[in-house]
């Protein structure tokens, strides 16, 4: 779902839709190379530069949004002919042979000069033609609006901290299980704190009893302080009421 880079400034250039193609990519589709090419023509001259490519993109290792940029791109764009009915040969450029050699797409615009010698308006096709492309457009808006809302930084921040609540309560089934007290208190302390973390607004490992208010929750926090730096014995406390307390404090 990746869409292609846009020119940062495209001012002095012509631009047509980009397309691309997955390279190397497994069976399902989740890995591999996304490879994206697009045709620009210069406008004039003028033009001494192709402007940065900027892409943004949402890190799962951080957690966060990027965006990364490439240089700019030094052109000389040399006089040439009226190339309105030409195909565009070739444009200087400092990138390497094996760049031009991949990048070397022809605009076939002699084949549209046809266009110029009848009238649009008395074409059989136009007026379906134009209704198809309506009706597509409009479906890809609202799978463009779809994704933006699936893919939004609060949607997958509110995914990722769901992720780490079910870690840290399955950790706690696992050590009440076992009678591992310390693990259990240690994994429902951090469930909690992942809960708390995005109202309180602050990060998971900052949240401290005294910023609940729920009475389950900061008993939870503060048993489990307590039992980091006691030595005393665990052996009454029933990990089983605990667990329905953590249960009960994450429901509210």
């Amino acid at each position: 779902r990746l869409h292609a880079p846009l020119l940062s400034d495209p001012k002095g250039w012509k631009t047509y839709p980009p397309k691309d193609h997955l390279e190397d990519a497994n069976s399902t589709a989740t890995s591999g190379t996304k490879v994206f090419e697009q045709i620009i023509v210069p406008r004039n001259t003028s033009v001494t530069e192709i402007p940065p490519l900027k892409l943004s993109f949402y890190n799962p290792e951080t957690k966060s949004y990027q965006t990364v940029s490439t240089a700019p791109i030094p052109v000389t764009v040399t006089p040439g002919t009226d190339i309105t009915d030409e195909p565009i040969t070739e444009t200087t450029t400092t990138d390497t042979p094996q760049d031009r050699s991949e990048n070397s797409i022809q605009v076939p615009h002699s084949t549209l000069g046809w266009l110029r010698q009848s009238r649009l308006d008395q074409s059989p096709w136009l007026y379906p033609t134009v209704g198809g492309l309506v009706a597509t457009l409009l479906a890809l808006a609202g799978l463009s609006v779809a994704n933006r809302k699936r893919n939004s930084p609060e949607r997958l921040a509110a995914n990722a901290q769901q992720k780490e609540i079910n870690t840290h309560l399955s950790e706690t089934t696992r050590a009440a299980a076992n009678t591992d007290t310390q693990a259990f208190f240690a994994h429902a302390k951090q469930a909690i704190q992942y809960h708390w973390a995005s109202k309180l607004g602050i990060q998971p490992n900052a949240v401290t009893a005294t910023d609940i208010p729920d009475p389950d929750a900061r008993a939870i926090i503060e048993m489990a302080d307590n039992l980091e730096f006691s030595t005393s014995s665990t052996s009454d406390i029933n990990l089983k009421e605990w667990k329905q307390r953590l249960d009960d404090a994450l429901k509210k």
